[in-house]
């Protein structure tokens, strides 16, 4: 399965890399201040997200958008989007949306072509890695960016060889870091990094006994089940399992628990509700073209014996990606249908309620590997950042 999207992937990546956004209508120049109004924002379709800033491909570098972080400079206040592209790693000033300003980037270079790139930050670090293009992980101080205003070339302040990488999950209680889908060997599944000191990773340990893990969640847990209270847990999602991990010993993990579904077609990622009491996980495989995309809530007041709660049908047949919770919302990163914000009341009956979205795709919601990858939703202004694969980025503003 893993071989499959990753081929379908590359497909849809290299048909699309010289002309961004082929095949999908979209905004030819930059937009600020736009409120949502009539449902529609600058021409995006919207509910409760206004729109602060849209820069086309053109205005950021070029090139296609995979991961999406944010870094607030805590001397400056400056706000800043990281972009993990096809051509690199570019940085926008968005401090204030309507005067986003572009300041380069770390040029990847990479055969046949870089498709995904993923961030993680910590300490003022961002810490990229790569997919089926070998960069090692590299390094970046972001206070190098005070002061800067315009467009410059970057280079990495340190490049920790590793293989190739699907995806890194940073545990912002301990610094340690999860790199993960190292290849297709099931014995280097999953590393543990400590970077604590960011500059000098320092491996501590693996999990090597589920196979290839695609994606991870690794937080200190403060659910209800008193076992294992403030134990460093691992939620990591193995295409076709959740797998859960007692990570507190790096040398020694410990599995607590193996789950899956009988819909289970590839098991991508998920979110912690704020209680840690429900899991919400991912498929991005589950979708046909006509069916819609599902979410699956499990409870995890027993970690060792998760419960499926149900499957929450989303209402098109768009599929769904990576997931982030920030208080009493879930902020979804939905491919052709762009951001979705959820409240979680009724998760005890896995149900969610769509409180506002920002479509990126205007003219699509298929289930294409096209839209947002990814978004940021912690900033300290309330801005979120959807970044589009083909159509570039989006500061938005709910107002929920």
């Amino acid at each position: 399965m893993r071989r499959i999207l990753i081929l379908v992937c590359l497909a849809v990546l290299v048909s699309t890399v010289a002309l961004p956004g082929a095949g999908h209508a979209q905004p030819g120049a930059a937009i600020h201040d736009q409120k949502c109004e009539g449902g529609e924002a600058g021409g995006f379709p919207c509910k409760n997200v206004d729109l602060m800033s849209y820069l086309p491909p053109p205005d950021i570098g070029g090139g296609r958008i995979a991961d999406v972080w944010g870094w607030a400079d805590p001397d400056t206040g400056k706000e800043y989007a990281l972009l993990g592209s096809t051509t690199g790693l570019k940085f926008v000033d968005v401090t204030d949306p309507s005067q986003s300003k572009y300041l380069g980037q770390v040029v990847v270079k990479a055969e046949p072509v870089l498709i995904w790139m993923e961030l993680e930050v910590y300490k003022d670090h961002v810490f990229i890695i790569c997919d089926l293009s070998p960069c090692g992980l590299q390094i970046f101080d972001l206070t190098r960016l005070r002061g800067v205003d315009v467009e410059q070339p970057w280079t990495p302040d340190r490049i920790f060889p590793i293989p190739f990488a699907h995806s890194i999950d940073l545990n912002p209680d301990t610094g340690f870091l999860y790199v993960n889908g190292m290849g297709t060997d099931p014995a280097s599944a999953q590393i543990i990094l400590d970077v604590n000191d960011p500059k000098q990773p320092v491996p501590v340990g693996t999990t090597h006994d589920d196979g290839y893990s695609h994606d991870s969640l690794c937080r200190n847990y403060y659910g209800p089940d008193k076992d294992y209270k403030g134990s460093e847990i691992c939620f990591n999602f193995n295409e076709d399992t959740i797998t859960i991990y007692d990570m507190t010993d790096k040398m020694s993990p410990v599995r607590l628990s193996r789950v899956t579904y009988d819909e289970a077609a590839y098991v991508h990622s998920g979110t912690l509700t704020k209680d840690h009491k429900y899991l919400v996980s991912t498929d991005e495989g589950d979708e046909t073209g006509v069916d819609p995309g599902t979410l699956f809530v499990w409870d995890i007041s027993d970690l060792e014996e998760p419960v499926l709660v149900g499957p929450h049908r989303l209402n098109s047949p768009a599929i769904d990606h990576n997931l982030f919770t920030l208080g009493k919302h879930i902020f979804h990163a939905n491919y052709t249908e762009g951001l979705r914000v959820y409240t979680y009341k009724k998760i005890a009956q896995a149900k969610l309620k769509e409180v506002a979205y920002f479509d990126i795709v205007p003219m699509s919601d298929a289930a294409d590997f096209d839209g947002a990858w990814a978004v940021y939703p912690f900033l300290p202004s309330g801005n979120v950042l959807v970044g589009g694969m083909g159509q570039g980025l989006a500061v938005v503003h709910p107002t929920l």
